[in-house]
């Protein structure tokens, strides 16, 4: 398969993953009230993903160096497809819970194995702009998250949202398993003789690298901020300024998917820019865009 279709593919999945991961915090008004639990249980409901997420995301990246890519990303996108799927039929908040849990493990395994499989299909200087393209997935299904759940939860419930984000995941994880998986590092001259380390040399190798760790600590720095206001913007509008809550799903994601997909591709293009001249110019400028959206 060409690489160009690769990325589509890949970056639809993304785009999926994000629709799921936000869906819920566009109905969550809605869940409350037919299911009657507390803010504070709201507050977990929407954690959960992330708790199945972060504690997982280093074994599979593990994994990724070891076994077929585009399968491990194949069986993560049905796992998680699946999980969207119970959390509209869940009867309470543990079951949403659980599976919301389930979501976030099904994702790990697909977005740092998708990026790794990105950097094997194009060339270093096409990478930034792949990923940029990539990533511009993120901003597009946050919004098509609150868009959809926000118009769906208004016509026909909240359980049906998330009947209708779980079926393009299914239906595409079977594409998924038929991509062949290209030799690891074979477009970097400097890493086609590279063998994988044990899990916890991994480990102790990124901790000694400095740029990266920053760059982790940053990332979960902006997360933590724009995940959270995300995360209880609807209710905010709905409970506080006395907006519908459709309106207010549709308008956040509006603002989301402009602001999102400007910011990607600008910024994936800008980066590679000032990679090939600056040393680290590529976080440079990701950190300057950050330092520009803290107001």
């Amino acid at each position: 398969m060409r690489p160009k279709f690769i990325l589509f593919t890949l970056t639809f999945v993304n785009l999926l993953n994000y629709i799921d991961r936000w869906i819920v915090a566009a109905v969550i008004p809605a869940m409350q009230k037919d299911l009657g639990f507390t803010n504070t249980v709201a507050g977990f409901i929407m954690s959960a993903f992330m708790f199945g997420y972060f504690i997982t995301s280093p074994a599979f990246g593990y994994l990724a160096d070891r076994l077929n890519r585009p399968r491990l990303i194949s069986i993560g996108t049905t796992a998680w497809s699946l999980a969207t799927a119970l959390t509209g039929m869940a009867r309470n908040s543990f079951e949403i819970i659980l599976a919301r849990t389930t979501v976030g493990i099904g994702e790990a395994s697909t977005v740092s194995t998708s990026q790794a499989l990105i950097a094997d299909f194009f060339k270093p200087e096409d990478r930034n702009l792949a990923i940029g393209i990539f990533t511009a997935a993120i901003p597009v299904g946050s919004a098509l998250g609150f868009i959809i759940g926000g118009v769906f939860e208004h016509h026909f419930g909240w359980r049906v949202s998330f009947y209708l984000a779980a079926l393009p995941g299914l239906m595409i994880a079977s594409l998924l398993w038929l991509i062949k998986d290209p030799e690891r590092g074979g477009l970097d001259a400097d890493l086609k003789s590279q063998t994988p380390n044990s899990f916890l040399k991994d480990i102790n190798t990124l901790i000694k690298n400095k740029p990266y760790m920053i760059t982790v600590f940053g990332y979960t720095a902006f997360t933590f901020t724009v995940g959270g206001f995300a995360s209880w913007a609807p209710y905010y509008f709905v409970h506080v300024r006395g907006i519908p809550l459709m309106k207010a799903d549709v308008t956040f994601g509006a603002l989301t998917v402009i602001s999102g997909v400007l910011g990607s591709l600008v910024g994936g293009f800008i980066s590679g820019y000032y990679q090939k001249r600056i040393p680290n110019g590529d976080i440079l400028v990701g950190t300057i865009f950050i330092l520009i959206g803290i107001p």
